[in-house]
């Protein structure tokens, strides 16, 4: 069951127009930004522009990290027009270890030793 919302439904169209004027006039930004900008919770900023995105008022851009996976999402006003994923640069540095074939001593009583390749 959905919980009651503490803002009237006035209200809601109040934060939505301020939502959709506040990305027009600034651009794309996360939603993160675009709630702190108009000062409502996260989770109504996202129920915003999922509507947004659903009526044509609003497109998203996902911005890819180097390994593929989504960083996050930027929110712009309007019908996406030429509008492409950016890929970020990743500033993780993996380190590699060498593989030592050494078994704990029940695996290695139960399976046997490691085989050494």
């Amino acid at each position: 069951m959905r919980n009651p919302s503490k803002y009237s439904t006035a209200q809601h169209k109040m934060y939505s127009e301020k939502a959709l004027d506040y990305l027009e006039k600034h651009g794309r930004m996360t939603a993160h930004d675009l709630a702190d900008a108009i000062g409502v919770p996260v989770l109504v900023v996202r129920g915003y522009l999922y509507r947004f995105l659903r009526t044509g008022e609003a497109h998203s851009q996902k911005v890819h990290g180097a390994r593929g996976q989504m960083a996050f999402a930027l929110y712009g006003a309007g019908p996406a027009e030429g509008v492409t994923d950016v890929e970020i640069p990743s500033r993780r540095t993996v380190k590699e270890f060498p593989l030592h074939a050494v078994r704990d001593p029940l695996v290695a009583a139960l399976f046997g030793q490691a085989v050494h390749s």
